[in-house]
């Protein structure tokens, strides 16, 4: 997944049924917070609750580019 702009971090929150992480002003916390932060950690264990296909298509549906690969 690679989340580049304010506009797919939403997209992110909200495939990951967290909306409220795409807060006002999230996005220059967010590109600024380091992969071993809190924010990173909460993706994390979203992401553990499916496997990569499921996340995929969520964030195909939500404008998150992402693939599955291997």
């Amino acid at each position: 997944m690679a989340v580049e702009d304010a506009g797919q971090w939403h997209g992110l929150a909200v495939s990951i049924g967290r909306p409220e992480l795409a807060y006002e002003g999230s996005w220059e916390v967010v590109r600024t917070a380091g992969p071993d932060g809190p924010i990173a950690a909460v993706v994390r264990e979203m992401l553990s609750e499916d496997d990569a296909k499921v996340w995929a298509i969520r964030f195909a549906e939500n404008g998150v580019p992402a693939r599955v690969t291997g």
